[in-house]
């Protein structure tokens, strides 16, 4: 359990090395590099525009309510 808490304890302090033993150890990516990563579905133009999808969420919050 100390190792739990000591180990986050790196998490919070020294980043860069957390960063390159998990990833040695484990199946672990950054949550920096993810949100860096492009979506899968990115690549083309959106398909609504802001105001559309604004519309389109204001209709399904009422549908919801």
């Amino acid at each position: 359990m100390l190792f739990i808490f000591a180990w986050s304890s790196v998490m919070m302090d020294i980043r860069p090395v957390y960063d390159w033993v998990t990833q040695r150890l484990f199946d672990y990516q950054s949550p920096d590099e993810e949100y860096m990563m492009p979506s899968p579905r990115a690549g083309g133009p959106p398909h609504l525009d802001w105001r559309a999808a604004h519309a389109a969420g204001e209709r399904t919050l009422q549908e919801q309510a």
